[in-house]
């Protein structure tokens, strides 16, 4: 399992809010989360897919509420991941003038990806020495159109058999390392 909203915020790159709500909600928040982790993992692609249809707000709700975007500090946040159940994992990065609470400099911009394709290409499978991600694809390299601007900054390469899945990195979770 790769959490690479965690590992952005290794890098520096993705900051977490201090969680200061009291017992209460900290546990719901954290029932409700394993709950949407329970069905993440074991519905198929077209339970799934079913799910989201018959309760579309629900559906909103939980993605946007349930997932990790809800702990991000947009304020010192450069770059993320969207983790929601429709998504495949994609790096956007947050730019000014582009994102609401934007505070990467478009000076800044080639930089950053740069950075990042570089630290994702050092993640390494632990038991074959290999690549868990083949390839950083730039937006502009598979993306063309008057929609181009509304694709992810990065795409991860994650087509090619892989022996990883992602998950949302809430960061009152732990995680299991095994």
């Amino acid at each position: 399992m790769v959490y690479l909203n965690r590992y952005l915020g290794q890098l520096g790159l993705l900051c977490y809010q201090q969680d200061t709500n009291n017992l209460l909600r900290k546990t719901l928040r954290t029932v409700l989360r394993r709950g949407y982790m329970f069905l993440r993992s074991n519905l198929s692609s077209r339970q799934k897919v079913r799910l989201a249809a018959l309760l579309p707000q629900l559906r909103l709700k939980t993605e946007s509420f349930y997932t990790s975007f809800t702990s991000i500090d947009w304020s010192q946040t450069k770059a993320y991941c969207s983790e929601v159940l429709a998504s495949p994992p994609s790096i956007w990065i947050n730019l000014k003038g582009r994102k609401p609470h934007g505070i990467v400099d478009d000076s800044e911009y080639e930089n950053l990806r740069d950075e990042i394709i570089t630290k994702i290409s050092e993640l390494r499978d632990p038991r074959t020495g290999e690549p868990v991600i083949k390839r950083v694809l730039r937006r502009e390299k598979i993306f063309h159109g008057s929609f181009a601007a509304e694709a992810p900054d990065l795409n991860l390469d994650w087509w090619e058999a892989s022996h990883f899945m992602t998950g949302p990195a809430f960061p009152m979770i732990r995680m299991n390392h095994r």
